[in-house]
């Protein structure tokens, strides 16, 4: 009996080790809306030009060290990007796409879905940017006509080997890209979820068990996506600028988020923020049939310098595309001159501060579109928080800088529109306010109230326009001129009332806009005034 007990046993540690053997453990390093931030942030928050500052944050140069080490710590490994390399620095303003392709080529990387902000330069921005890049680019929902020449180089999926797994990696880019961007009318962004179960029942039927959604969709878009679709094991996500962490304080979530599928496996979540402030990093463990069985991770902060050796012609390379920036950053515009807490030399220490409430900068960049439609009498004018990418410095502000804070620049325009519309602009501002929205208002000539705990459609308490220093309310059957820029008059960011007026140019660019008015009017004392109430 005893004899038979122990072969039992010998038996079931022999299966155990066996099954253990046949674990499978991956570890997914990933970036997402990186914004041209090349260089990092200086100590200050405002972008670094050059290979890296001493003083400062993240950039690809820290990002090479974080990523080097986890390669030689760990033997499978993966570096994908969920979109938006493109816009949002003197990189990208400059140069364009070329700097983030050669950055992520030099890097390595695996695969990458394009962000909305991909087609900033249209379809041809992005054909561009399709030939430079050498990673794959993956985007399942999207579509080109078939009479549309010539189309990038992408695939809805690609499947990746690691220690003989097969891995999918499945894209999916936002369909909000036709208005929060300015692509071709060729191209066409499906419907996520009937694109993602699509792509996986081919990967499925090619014999691989292990599959990654690589999206730009946004975080609670992930989520949702997570519990509708059966067979996904990891969601890598974009777009939203989610922080996900396990011990950073301001973390909107634990890293990962664990959701579940229809058939109640469990389904990874992650995202990294924006501005490359850290590396994420996703150890998991898979069973012989590509079932998550354990997992862990947390972002690595690109804080500090790493033990990985620095690469010199990394280094060399951005140095190079910094040459050209650093020339804007020397050419003075005007001053702002603001009562900042101690140490804080930017108007907002994070520009999405502006996407849930009114800020200086916006308040700011706000009264430049009014100003610029003085000669149509405009009234009020509407900013989209979204256009804006860093905030304004105190002190001496350069060429540089403007570029810096509204690097989509476009044209100022004015237009005549009816209470009613107005109003429905304002509402629709408001809609997507809990998920730090590019829509989300800045403004000038008008006093608003909203109520946030309404349901969406239904938040705009009161509105009220200047009237010669007096504040009257906005009447339905009123018209009322209006200053904004030329992507909200074309329906971008979903201000699709807009396009139903007619719209003049003023003549003037909003980096133009923004230069003459600091001329004419430095030092400038931007600061909250309680043009946006929330309740």
């Amino acid at each position: 009996m005893k004899k038979g007990w122990y072969s039992i046993c010998f038996v079931l540690l022999v299966l155990g080790l066996a099954g253990a053997a046949q674990a499978f453990e991956l570890t997914v390093l990933h970036t997402n809306d990186v914004h041209a931030a090349l260089g990092g942030t200086k100590a200050d928050g405002s972008p670094c030009y050059a290979a890296q500052c001493a003083d400062g944050k993240g950039g690809a140069m820290r990002l090479q060290q974080a990523v080097a080490e986890q390669r030689a710590a760990k033997k499978n490994c993966l570096l994908l990007d969920a979109g938006d390399q493109a816009q949002g620095t003197l990189f990208y303003s400059l140069f364009k796409n070329e700097p983030s392709a050669k950055v992520m080529n030099m890097l390595g990387y695996d695969a990458m879905v394009p962000g909305n902000h991909e087609f900033d330069d249209a379809c041809l921005g992005f054909q561009a940017f399709s030939e430079q890049l050498e990673a794959p680019l993956v985007a399942a929902n999207m579509r080109y006509a078939e009479n549309y020449n010539p189309v990038p180089d992408y695939a809805p999926w690609v499947i990746v080997h690691r220690a003989g797994r097969s891995i999918g990696i499945v894209g999916i880019i936002t369909p909000e890209t036709r208005t929060a961007s300015t692509p071709c009318t060729a191209v066409s962004f499906d419907d996520p979820v009937a694109a993602v179960q699509k792509s996986i029942s081919a990967l499925q039927a090619r014999g691989v068990n292990i599959i990654i959604a690589l999206t730009h969709y946004g975080f609670e878009n992930d989520r949702a996506l997570a519990k509708k679709v059966a067979g996904l094991d990891i969601i890598v996500g974009g777009h939203s600028h989610t922080l996900l962490s396990n011990t950073q304080p301001k973390a909107q979530g634990a890293y990962p988020v664990v959701e579940y599928s229809p058939n109640n496996d469990p389904v990874l979540v992650v995202t990294n923020k924006n501005g490359l402030p850290s590396l994420g990093v996703l150890d998991v463990t898979f069973d012989d049939a590509g079932k998550v069985v354990h997992w862990r991770g947390e972002p690595v902060l690109l804080e500090k310098q790493n033990t990985a050796q620095a690469d010199a012609a990394l280094a060399e390379l951005i140095e190079g595309y910094a040459g050209g920036a650093q020339k804007l950053l020397h050419s003075p515009v005007g001053t702002v001159a603001a009562a900042l807490p101690k140490g804080q030399t930017l108007l907002e220490p994070d520009i999405q501060l502006c996407r849930q409430q009114e800020c200086a900068t916006g308040n700011l960049m706000a009264d430049v579109l009014l100003w610029a439609g003085k000669d149509d009498r405009a009234q009020c004018a509407l900013m989209n928080s979204g256009g804006l990418r860093a905030a304004f410095p105190t002190g001496t502000v350069t060429v540089g800088d403007i570029f810096s804070v509204i690097p989509f620049d476009g044209e100022v325009v004015t237009g005549v529109v009816s209470g009613v519309v107005l109003k429905a602009a304002l509402e629709h501002s408001l809609r997507h306010y809990s998920e730090g929205a590019g829509a989300f208002p800045q403004v000038a000539g008008l006093h608003i109230v909203a109520d946030m705990q309404r349901p969406a459609g239904k938040r705009l308490v009161s509105v009220s326009i200047a009237d010669n220093g007096l504040w009257r309310p906005v009447y339905d059957g009123d018209n009322y001129r209006m200053a904004t820029l030329d992507f909200l008059a074309k329906g971008g960011d979903g201000y699709a009332m807009l396009t139903t007026k007619q719209w003049r140019p003023v003549g003037k660019s909003a980096v133009t806009a923004v230069q003459e008015y600091m001329q004419a009017f430095s030092p400038l004392h931007p600061r909250l005034e309680g043009r946006l109430v929330l309740r």
